[in-house]
């Protein structure tokens, strides 16, 4: 009789942790799933090979972030796109797998447009980055999809103290509405 209750001791506590195991899969965003080396890749703590912001940032009120790591599978890279005047975070994405050559031909693409990518500070990338999701959720506007895949290249910082003196006017989104 012991034996019986421990069988099925065991094998509900296998079924169980085949339960937990499908609930973990199905949690991942589909990006993570269909790439688990990109989950290993993206991570905070791998070296920082660079940060680069667009030179008008402050003057256009558009940012353009792009941020490299070295991961184990290469070059990790995540770009930011942050509208300071109006909804703040627009876009974020990334790629992993890359190499030295891929931040080169990224970079002289940067050269080439008007304005040119320069060096950034991680701090203000930072800033600018989770100041864009404070912006976009304090006015209600709608975050990008996948933003927090690639939110954990930036080293986490407390929501409750980012400086949002540059984004808007007068405290407020700057909307440019179509009246076509």
């Amino acid at each position: 009789m012991a034996t019986k209750d421990k069988k099925q001791k065991h094998a509900k506590r296998r079924k169980e942790i085949q339960r937990h195991k499908k609930a973990e899969r199905i949690s991942l965003p589909d990006l993570l799933r269909k790439g688990p080396l990109l989950q290993e890749a993206l991570n905070y703590r791998h070296p920082l090979v660079s940060c680069l912001i667009n030179e008008d940032w402050d003057q256009a009120m558009m940012a353009t972030i792009f941020l490299f790591r070295q991961a184990s599978t290469g070059l990790v890279l995540c770009c930011f796109h942050v509208d300071l005047a109006g909804v703040g975070l627009k876009d974020a994405w990334g790629n992993y797998g890359l190499t030295e050559a891929d931040l080169e031909g990224i970079k002289s693409r940067g050269a080439e447009k008007r304005p040119p990518l320069i060096p950034c500070d991680l701090s203000l990338a930072n800033t600018i980055v989770y100041g864009g999701i404070v912006w976009a959720e304090k006015w209600g506007f709608k975050l990008p999809k996948d933003y927090k895949i690639w939110l954990r290249l930036l080293e986490p910082v407390d929501k409750t103290g980012i400086d949002l003196s540059h984004f808007g006017q007068d405290g407020k989104p700057l909307l440019v509405l179509n009246t076509e």
